[in-house]
């Protein structure tokens, strides 16, 4: 179920990233849409939710929202050193 928890947040916080116009344009090299945009920060806040629910469902209120909190900082660290390393690689 941690796993689970952990992969929503991954895809939570990509989706959030990426809603932003620098992230994204380091990414794919074009600025975002409007809509795009407004449906990846959608995801990415839906994506959090659901992986709160989850984890307080799973492992009960105290322990799931310390253990959505941990997971959310790792989810959080990686996506910021991919950016950075997409950043480094650029020509």
């Amino acid at each position: 179920m941690a796993l689970l928890v952990f992969l929503l947040l991954c895809v939570a916080v990509m989706a959030l990233c990426l809603s932003m116009n620098r992230h994204h344009r380091q990414v794919f090299k074009e600025t975002p849409g409007q809509t795009l945009r407004y449906g990846l920060r959608a995801l990415g806040y839906g994506s959090l939710l659901v992986s709160a629910i989850v984890a307080s469902h799973a492992y009960g209120l105290g322990v799931g929202l310390s253990l959505f909190t941990g997971l959310f900082t790792v989810a959080i660290l990686l996506c910021a050193f991919a950016m950075t390393y997409l950043e480094a690689r650029e020509p």
